[in-house]
């Protein structure tokens, strides 16, 4: 009887110093697409031309380069013409010939990058970070979605770049 309630305790204790210990989280796993930004520090932007009822909306290709230069220079990326990675934001827009009002929109932020593949010489440069939303807007409203879903990405595209370079 004293032995069982001996290896009772021990259990009792073993679990309950398991259960109360220290909680460390998890080694964070860090998508190839997150990771490409690692030490990220210059960028080009290119901002192509934009459709045309977006234009009609209001919107504009400088304003729309402007505003994400400006983040990403408070972000503290030295935005550059000379940089090797391009950043490129294409707004593609289609319309559904049945319902001319509605547009769906998808804008796609891609970041181009020199990389190497191994079973090939040189470099290549490629989308080394893609995100791509698509949404259907009214043509009557759509130019604050767009402009709200841009500055979405340029969020979610600086918490990227600062969560690859965690330690």
């Amino acid at each position: 009887m004293v032995r069982y309630a001996a290896i009772v305790l021990v259990t009792v204790t073993l679990g309950l110093a398991t259960w109360a210990g220290p909680v460390f989280p998890a080694r964070t796993v860090r998508s190839n697409q997150v990771r490409s930004l690692a030490d990220l520090s210059m960028i080009r932007i290119a901002v192509r031309p934009l459709p045309e009822v977006l234009r009609r909306a209001g919107l504009s290709v400088d304003a729309i380069r402007s505003q994400w230069s400006e983040a990403l220079q408070q972000a503290g990326f030295d935005v550059s013409d000379e940089a090797l990675a391009l950043l490129e934001l294409r707004l593609v827009t289609m319309q559904d010939p049945n319902d001319p009002d509605n547009f769906a929109i998808n804008p796609v932020l891609m970041l181009y990058q020199n990389a190497r593949v191994r079973r090939r010489p040189g470099e290549l440069v490629i989308p080394t970070y893609v995100n791509i939303r698509i949404g259907i807007e009214r043509r009557d409203g759509i130019a604050n979605p767009v402009r709200r879903v841009l500055q979405a990405m340029r969020g979610q595209f600086i918490q990227d770049c600062r969560r690859a370079n965690e330690k």
